[in-house]
């Protein structure tokens, strides 16, 4: 029997929620996690084709979202005193949505890094966002 596709399960990203410290960050608008195996070519002895072994794997990732407050820019900067420690954290992101409840579940993102600290800036007429790339070392479902 043939299915048919089901445009009520794709997921809705308006009801995914990114969390800092335990707090809701309500202004973020956009969670993006990319993990990218990097793989060395290897010559094989009688074939034409190589193989591949994998050698590293990057983590990275962005935060977007609009600017409603300093707080996380503020503990990102504490990486500018130069006898602060380096600013590692952990994010949590919530994935649901109430058409497809298969999708729901809770990601903890491990040994992020902020890769930018938001400044400061604005455009009249226009809501003002901020991006903040990041890397990370591993996530797992909580």
């Amino acid at each position: 029997m043939t299915q048919l596709a089901d445009g009520t399960k794709v997921l809705n990203g308006a009801f995914g929620k990114s969390y800092h410290d335990g707090e809701w960050l309500m202004n973020v608008t956009d969670l993006e996690v990319n993990i990218e195996p990097e793989y060395e070519e290897v010559p094989l002895p009688g074939r034409r084709t190589p193989g591949q072994k994998l050698m590293k794997i990057n983590m990275n990732g962005t935060i977007s979202g609009y600017t409603v407050s300093r707080v996380l820019a503020d503990k990102i900067a504490t990486i500018l005193d130069d006898d602060s420690p380096s600013f590692v954290t952990e994010l949590m992101s919530e994935m649901s949505d109430p058409d497809n409840p298969e999708m729901k579940g809770f990601y903890r993102i491990k040994g992020v890094q902020f890769q930018k600290i938001p400044g400061m800036g604005y455009t009249h007429g226009e809501i003002v966002k901020e991006e903040i790339p990041f890397v990370f070392t591993g996530y797992e479902p909580v």
